[in-house]
Order: C-alpha cells, then structure tokens, then sequence
C-alpha cells in the first residue's frame, strides 16, 4: 500500500508530490512548478461541467486529488513515481458519462435491482465505502468495483 500527498512549495514556486510505500518506508517524491501545476488545471478546468459552483478552492482541491489518483507507482529495486501530464474531471453521476452511459454505485444496484431478489425480512446495509489514493505493491491500482 503507498500513501500520496501533496505539498506547497510557495517559496520554491510549486508543489511536491510524496510518495511512500508503508510496507518498506521506501519513499519518493517529484517537484512540479507552478506554471505546470496551472497548465494542467487550466485543461482540467475546460473540461468541467458548466453547472459547477465557481469555489475555485474546492476546485483545485478536486484536481490535485484527481491528480493524485492519476500518479503511477512502482516498487522494483527503487520507488519510481510517475506524474501524468494532464489529468481529466472524474465524469460524475448527475452529468452522467460519454454516449449516454450513467455510473452504477454497488448500493443503486442492490437497492434498484436486486432488492426484489432478496427476502422481505433481508437488512439493507450501505456498502460503498470508496477508497481513493490507494494503490497496491507492484504499482497496480486496483480494478474499479
């Protein structure tokens, strides 16, 4: 398992993304600058629903948090940390996803379509507990459930 975060680095002028794999303590991180960091936010933020609240805060927030998911580890003989060069909005469920297609969460699945299936008497239990920012050893991310 790695755990990533992002650091300020206002008097560097950027940020610094850490990696850490928590099994070994091997750790890693790459420097990124800010008119970098603006590029890609730019090219994340052309590509967000209008409908948006203007919180540019919570926005750039939301990106590096997508940026972070989008970060690429791999533990061989070194921790090596790969950065995308631009990230993409997560599609979200009320905009709905390309060519008409809409997200299912587990829960939706159990309560819509197969609550029918089950007895009367069954106790529903909320299991959509997403995990973000995890990855497992090798530097595979695990499969979307």
């Amino acid at each position: 398992e790695f755990r990533l975060w992002v650091e300020d680095l206002s008097e560097r002028g950027g940020i610094r993304i850490h990696a850490m794999d928590t099994v070994s303590f091997s750790s890693i991180h790459t420097d990124i600058l800010d008119t970098d960091v603006q590029s890609m936010f730019n090219r994340y933020w052309t590509k967000l629903p209008r409908k948006r609240s203007g919180d540019h805060g919570q926005q750039l927030t939301e990106f590096l948090g997508t940026l972070l998911d989008s970060a690429y580890l791999m533990l061989g003989n070194e921790l090596e940390l790969r950065i995308p060069q631009s990230v993409d909005p997560p599609p979200s469920v009320a905009e709905g996803a390309p060519g008409g297609w809409m997200f299912l969460s587990k829960g939706w699945i159990q309560d819509n379509i197969l609550a029918g299936s089950r007895p009367s008497s069954a106790s529903r239990q909320s299991s959509c507990n997403p995990q973000r920012r995890h990855t497992t050893a090798g530097g595979r991310r695990p499969a979307p459930r």
